[in-house]
Parts: structure tokens; C-alpha cells; sequence
């Protein structure tokens, strides 16, 4: 589905037995009630062995059954990030990700506004991008003071699902 609507429940639920029905298959276009920004969210599966943190840059696990999502790799190309995690999610749980809009990402270091965004040295954080020799999959709203979370504006392309 790919239409503007308000979303029928909280976008912090997290369900500890995953609706296999949603996984990976779902895009919703949704109105943030917390923000009232748009947001283009996900529904996808934690099956990493440990909790997704807030934050978190995502990308499929291979691995594991479709939908299922883990830690984008250290130093991974940015075509590779498939989401961000909005909130912490338990290993087996399944919830929604923001695919496209404005989100909270942790950084690997510090990061100044408007700098652009890819995949860092650490799994599942970013960096910023270093000149013109990698492509970004966002931008900083606002700067990293070190490795912390900040507000960013993402375009995970390696979110491909049935329902586009």
C-alpha cells in the first residue's frame, strides 16, 4: 500500500509474536502523531539474537526468513539500509521501522548538520559521508556531539517489499 492515512495504532507498538502476514511485505505512508511529519514505515522482524536499539540503521538479514531485519554491516555500502529502528525491539519481535522521514540515528562520532549520511564503522550506526566517494541514504537535521543519537532525514533504499 502506498497512501497517506492515519495510522491505526501506536507507531511504538511492538509485538512479541510477529504478524508473519506484514513481514517485509507492508509500506504504509503515515502522519507521525508526535510530529506530524510524514513517515514511510515498515513492518519487520528482530531475529538477531539481541535487541534492536532506537536508532539503530537496519538492513535484511539474509539469512533468515523474509522480513527479518538486523544491524546494517560495519562500513556497509548505504544501498544496504533497509530501515532505522524507532524503538527499542526484543530479539523475536516484530514492529514497525521508518523506511523514509525523520528519524533519530546513532553515529559512530561526530557529525555537523546537513552532512550526509552512510553507513559507519560500527554495525548498525552511521558516519558522515567523505566527499563525493560514497552515496548517502540521508542527511543530519541537527549535529552529533560524538557517538549519540540526533535527527535526521533517511531514504533507506534497501527496503523493498510487495506492497509498493
Amino acid at each position: 500500500m502506498s497512501h497517506r492515512q492515519t495510522f491505526p495504532f501506536d507507531l511504538t507498538q511492538v509485538d512479541t509474536t510477529p504478524n508473519t502476514a506484514l513481514l517485509g511485505a507492508v509500506r504504509e505512508n503515515v502522519e507521525d502523531p508526535t510530529t506530524g511529519f510524514l513517515l514511510v514505515v515498515g513492518y519487520g522482524k528482530n531475529n538477531s539474537g539481541g535487541a534492536l536499539a532506537a536508532g539503530d540503521v537496519l538492513q535484511w538479514d539474509l539469512s533468515e526468513a523474509a522480513g527479518t531485519l538486523e544491524e546494517v554491516a560495519a562500513d556497509a555500502a548505504a544501498a544496504r539500509v533497509a530501515a532505522v529502528a524507532r524503538h527499542t525491539v526484543a530479539d523475536g519481535s516484530g514492529a514497525w521501522f521508518i523506511i523514509k522521514g525523520r528519524a533519530e540515528v546513532t553515529s559512530t562520532g561526530a557529525i555537523t548538520a546537513g552532512a550526509g549520511l552512510a553507513p559507519g564503522g560500527t554495525a548498525g550506526k552511521v558516519e558522515a559521508v567523505s566527499g563525493n566517494t560514497e552515496h548517502a541514504f540521508g542527511f543530519a537535521i541537527d549535529a552529533f556531539g560524538g557517538a549519540a543519537t540526533a535527527t535526521c532525514y533517511v531514504e533507506c533504499p534497501g527496503w523493498v517489499d510487495s506492497g509498493a
